[in-house]
This record gives structure tokens, sequence and C-alpha cells, in this order.
């Protein structure tokens, strides 16, 4: 092979890591912030059922006075 076609080759090899690493990058950034929504997500839903539980305690202490 002529010089020029290895670094021809070389040079696009180069190119194709440095795509790879770039994608990388975005992938784990993405992924980062799919993690931290995911987890906030999770706080909120815990939130909520926190809530939902109280409102059906509070629904028994009622139904209990009714019926007493």
């Amino acid at each position: 092979m002529s010089e020029s076609v290895e670094n021809l080759i070389l040079t696009q090899l180069r190119e194709m890591g440095e795509e790879n690493a770039r994608f990388r990058e975005e992938t784990k950034s993405d992924l980062a912030e799919l993690r931290n929504l995911i987890g906030g997500q999770g706080v909120i839903l815990t939130s909520i059922a926190g809530y939902i539980h109280q409102v059906e305690e509070r629904v028994e202490n009622l139904e209990k006075e009714g019926d007493a």
C-alpha cells in the first residue's frame, strides 16, 4: 500500500474514533439526564402515594365517626 493510502486510512480511523468518542459522551449525558428525570418522578410518585395514604386514613376516620 502506498503511504498516501495508509495516511488516508489512518485519518479515517482517527475521525471514526473521534466520532465514537463524541457519541459515547452524548449517550452518557443523555443517560444522566434520563436518570435524573426518573429519580425526580420517583420522588413525585412517593409524595403522591403518601398524600393518598393520608386521605385514605382521614376517610376511614370520618367513616368511623359517622358510624359511632
